[in-house]
């Protein structure tokens, strides 16, 4: 359903999801006129009927962490946001990146350095010096990624923009989805959200390094 003049996005969110409690059938039938980002039509449906209607909608993108989206996840019951989520989003692609240093600079010790972690909690360590590529694979707790989730949109709502990185800075590049941030490690460290993140993944990026020595 094209928007008209003068119907924003909200209207158009109204209308979906008010749509969605008066007929789920002929809701779930229009589904590929809906944007994804409408999760609105989702906790408006009925249980019964949120499965069918992600069916109808996949495949779903990578999810952006927004401080809305979190709100509504939050509307729903434990159980039913881990059903939901599991159908939305696969389990074997990576969904969180990290990535610091450079592979080719002389003065860092370890090079490029990427941490990745899917839904399913799985964590891979990869770095590159020179040519040379080591990787190693750990399993978390999938509660992990949440926690990063909140931290990344807390960043979001703290910063508003992209921090501005000096020259000669030790970029961090984070990728949520297909959303990405680079901001000087340095200086993140004093930024609400990306000082959570940093210290986070610096323990995980210690326990690598040491396994690889």
């Amino acid at each position: 359903m094209a928007e008209k003049p003068g119907c924003t996005a909200a209207h158009a969110n109204f209308l979906w999801a008010h749509l969605a409690r008066l007929d789920p059938a002929w809701l779930i039938q229009q589904a590929h006129h809906i944007e994804h980002k409408m999760l609105e039509v989702i906790a408006a449906l009925p249980p019964a009927d949120r499965a069918t209607y992600i069916a109808a909608k996949a495949p779903w993108p990578s999810e952006v962490p927004m401080v809305l989206t979190r709100a509504l996840w939050k509307t729903f019951p434990t159980g039913e946001v881990q059903r939901l989520r599991s159908l939305m989003y696969p389990t074997d692609q990576a969904l969180f990146v990290y990535q610091i240093g450079n592979e080719y600079a002389p003065d860092d010790p370890f090079g490029c350095e990427t941490l990745s972690l899917t839904p399913a909690g799985r964590l891979t360590y990869q770095r590159q010096q020179r040519g040379q590529i080591w990787q190693q694979q750990t399993n978390v707790d999938p509660q992990l990624l949440e926690t990063l989730k909140a931290a990344l949109a807390d960043a979001q709502a703290a910063s508003g923009s992209q921090p501005r990185i000096p020259p000669g800075a030790s970029r961090v590049q984070i990728r949520w989805g297909d959303q990405t941030a680079s901001v000087d490690y340095f200086q993140a460290q004093n930024l609400p959200g990306y000082a959570q993140i940093i210290q986070m993944i610096d323990a995980y990026l210690q326990a690598f390094r040491k396994i690889e020595k």
